[in-house]
């Protein structure tokens, strides 16, 4: 994945792309496929996507992805990131290094069932570090997605040490059906990825969008996610996710009042300003060059689900 933050907030959407940019030589075309159309994010992910299963042959084996480079040959490859809003534009070359080696991967330890979660909840997630590759002292940054990935606007944990465990728990963030790719049926959007930061590598957790039973698709997709069976709630409350240019702009927290279901309020005071972490849009301009956080990589291992 690559991140393209702008040095300055624009009001308006940014739309971004990240192409491979190798030329053809004697020995072949060494560029990696797909081609992502451009999309209003500051992430572009490269991964398997799995065709939708409306679009196959009833006789089709299951399951069957979009064109993608799985098994690229190591080497350091070029890539062209462009941003743009409708005259203005910008673009940067940017470099990979791929190795051999095992992909990084994510993986829910517990719960360990992906159907339905609840607020409040412990949450455990492992991953593969690399440390031999990435360092030990790495740090990784967890992120929930509530449209099975699309997005990725919670900040579960950031800056945490990467050594292939965090144990959380679950945000106060209702989560259920979403559509997804054009498919006939929704399915859950609850998922979480976990990024090596500074490095191009990312692990989501589920990744699959549906099973088979037997003749029948499942589409089951993600988690849910609901206050069902919290033991706490909280009077007050801010909203979960803020879209900012800046920390400036992020309101003072109110003073909650944590309460059962069965037992009067009871006042949590807010934490100090300087402790709040809040995701932004990394939005910091169009007419000068991007600035992306992914130097040419010591290593990197791609893909990466």
């Amino acid at each position: 994945q690559f991140y393209l933050p702008l040095k300055n907030h624009v009001a308006e959407p940014v739309a971004s792309c990240v192409h491979g940019f190798d030329i053809t030589s004697m020995q072949g075309s060494n560029a990696l496929i797909p081609a992502y159309k451009s999309q209003v994010t500051d992430c572009v992910m490269f991964q398997p996507y799995y065709l939708n299963p409306a679009s196959l042959a009833s006789d089709a084996t299951y399951p069957q992805y979009e064109l993608y480079s799985d098994d690229s040959r190591p080497g350091l490859y070029t890539f062209l990131g462009a941003v743009h809003q409708r005259s203005l534009y910008d673009s940067e070359k940017l470099k990979l290094r791929i190795v051999t080696g095992s992909p990084f991967q994510a993986n829910i330890a517990s719960p360990t069932s992906f159907i339905k979660f609840y607020w409040g909840n412990q949450l455990k997630l492992t991953w593969t570090p690399q440390t031999e590759l990435y360092g030990t002292d790495s740090k990784v940054r967890i992120l929930l997605s509530k449209d099975f990935g699309q997005t990725f606007p919670y900040v579960l944990a950031d800056d945490v040490p990467n050594t292939g465990e965090w144990t959380g728990a679950f945000p106060y963030v209702e989560i259920g059906k979403t559509a997804y790719r054009g498919y006939p049926s929704s399915i859950n959007g609850g998922c979480i990825k976990v990024e090596v930061k500074n490095e191009a590598v990312y692990g989501i957790c589920p990744s699959v969008p549906y099973t088979v039973q037997g003749s029948e698709v499942v589409y089951s997709g993600g988690f849910e996610l609901s206050e069902s069976t919290a033991k706490v709630l909280f009077q007050n409350a801010p909203e979960p996710f803020v879209n900012v240019a800046s920390e400036d702009e992020i309101g003072e927290m109110p003073t909650l009042k944590a309460y059962r279901k069965t037992a009067p309020p009871r006042s949590i005071p807010p934490p100090p300003k300087k402790n709040l972490k809040e995701t932004s849009s990394d939005e910091v301009g169009l007419q000068t060059s991007m600035a992306h956080p992914i130097p040419t990589p010591k290593s990197s291992c791609f893909p990466m689900c």
